[in-house]
């Protein structure tokens, strides 16, 4: 697994914002450093040389806002 970056915030609604230096697919799928699916790439917005990706939480059984500052990572 290759890490994408780190969860910055997410919102009410169960969408991460993530800083990274690469771009992902859309469809992707992300998981935590125990190989948990975290969520899903759902877009990839601001400057080319500055990245983020729009992550749909999805399938995590703990606590959303316990990702917040935790690496994920994508296959």
């Amino acid at each position: 697994m290759k890490s994408i970056g780190k969860i910055e915030n997410i919102s009410s609604n169960g969408v991460a914002i993530v800083k990274t230096n690469s771009v992902w697919g859309i469809g992707s799928k992300v998981f935590d450093r125990k190989n948990n699916m975290v969520g899903v790439v759902r877009e990839t917005i601001g400057p080319v040389k500055e990245p983020y990706l729009i992550i749909r939480i999805t399938g995590f059984k703990g606590s959303q806002t316990d990702l917040i500052g935790k690496e994920i990572y994508a296959r």
